[in-house]
């Protein structure tokens, strides 16, 4: 028998914690992800570094054009910054454009890409209108969008356990093993626990709780009967729970 204080009868109101702490490593990760990328983005910036969209609008299409080098400006870190002439139909122009030690030198020729839309826009083949930077701009923009992701991840994650929470059918299960969770010491402990749906079918379920919580310390004191809300239609989608993951109206 499940001593426990009873859970709400549904619809339950969801502590935050209890939603978005399930899953609130993603959440850590992501916004780590997120931050080093603005780090590197302000270094970038103030670093002289431009941003690369308009190299990628060049990828995508461009004309192309005869062009002169006028002017070879060797920078840090080997890079060359390169002065070009060239002519789109009637329209005389000059652009810049980034290159390594090995860049053309002045007089040479070569093939400009442009815009066909803004030829103003444009660089030599084989360099880039965007000046290079100690970090990469693509290894900077991958990074924040792989922050992104995991921060969609994490906020689906809690969306859909604040949900469970809320409206899943409660059932007694029981405790079959107990571990502290890897490289956090004894902080968090990962939870094993059975419990039968309305079929009588067992289900094993995988839980981290934090091991300071009410739950957290009862199942390390050795108690062994907890509280499992699940999803009928989907026995998988289930989660430990106990009354300190809800609001009770009253109550201090």
């Amino acid at each position: 028998m499940n001593e426990a204080e009873p859970l709400p009868a549904p619809p339950r109101e969801v502590r935050f914690a209890a939603a978005f702490g399930r899953r609130a490593l993603l959440g850590v990760v992501g916004g780590f992800l997120l931050l080093v990328a603005a780090i590197l983005a302000g270094v970038l910036l103030t670093s002289g570094s431009s941003l690369p969209f308009d190299d990628h609008a060049l990828d995508a299409e461009h004309g192309l054009a005869d062009a002169e080098v006028i002017g070879r400006e060797p920078l840090p870190g080997g890079v060359t910054r390169l002065t070009f002439r060239y002519a789109v139909g009637d329209r005389r122009l000059v652009g810049r454009s980034y290159g390594s030690g090995d860049a053309p030198a002045v007089g040479a020729r070569g093939t400009v890409e442009f815009l066909r839309g803004d030829p103003e826009t444009s660089r030599l083949r084989g360099t880039t209108r965007a000046a290079p930077g100690p970090v990469p701009w693509p290894f900077v923009i991958t990074l924040a969008g792989a922050g992104v992701l995991v921060l969609m991840l994490w906020l689906r994650s809690a969306v859909l356990q604040r949900q469970l929470l809320r409206d899943g059918a409660v059932v007694d299960g029981r405790v079959e093993h107990v571990r502290p969770v890897p490289f956090l010491g004894s902080r968090q402990i990962a939870i094993e626990f059975t419990f039968h749906d309305r079929d009588g079918t067992v289900h094993t379920g995988r839980q981290w709780r934090w091991a300071s919580g009410g739950l957290g310390r009862a199942v390390l004191e050795g108690a062994r009967a907890v509280y499992v809300v699940h999803d009928p239609a989907h026995p998988s989608r289930c989660s430990l729970a106990a009354a300190e993951d809800f609001v009770r109206h009253g109550s201090a």
